[in-house]
């Protein structure tokens, strides 16, 4: 075997953000996608609800003529990011996106969002916060081994991430916190 060092990523992080990528209102035009009657107590893949590592209701975003801005407008962050920051092959959204919305006592334990079967593509995890962090307590996104750097929360923030990377979001407290994951996905690593 013949051992070789390649270039390391200089600037390679754990997460990366984008502040104001979206505005105060196109926030709002995507929180008013949700529709509590529509929405679904979130599972964990295909397992049954366990209240006590995931509580929260989600609701999915298909591409279509009304949401496809969202899906170009998160395409070329992830692009910008994955070529300053991870060089993964990325074949692109092959999910739709998550709409998630946490009220008092919702929380999701640590976690991955990549992992077997289907799970085994994704490469990028993408978080929109959508609400303004004065609207709610607690639900702070945390990733393993970093708890005590602070994750951005204003409105309109995009955060990119590996999908193996662990990370939770606590339990919110007061008030409710609304958010917008997608994956962009990609051949698995080699």
């Amino acid at each position: 075997m013949y051992v070789f060092h390649p270039k390391p990523l200089e600037n390679f992080s754990h997460w990366a953000f984008y502040e104001k990528a979206f505005t105060k209102i196109e926030c709002m035009m995507i929180r008013a996608l949700f529709e509590i009657g529509a929405a679904k107590e979130a599972q964990i893949g295909n397992e049954s609800i366990n209240p006590n590592v995931r509580k929260t209701k989600i609701q999915w975003i298909q591409p279509d003529d009304s949401t496809r801005w969202i899906f170009d407008r998160l395409s070329n962050y992830v692009r910008d990011c994955n070529s300053h920051r991870y060089g993964f092959q990325l074949s692109g959204f092959y999910e739709p996106l998550q709409l998630t919305y946490y009220s008092c006592g919702d929380m999701y334990h640590w976690h991955q969002d990549s992992g077997g079967d289907k799970y085994s593509t994704r490469k990028l995890s993408v978080v929109i916060q959508l609400s303004d962090p004065e609207e709610y307590e607690g639900g702070a996104l945390e990733f393993l081994g970093f708890e005590s750097e602070k994750v951005p929360t204003e409105q309109g923030t995009v955060i990119i991430f590996p999908a193996f990377n662990p990370h939770r979001v606590t339990e919110v407290t007061k008030g409710e916190r609304f958010s917008l994951v997608a994956w962009t996905t990609g051949e698995p690593f080699k």
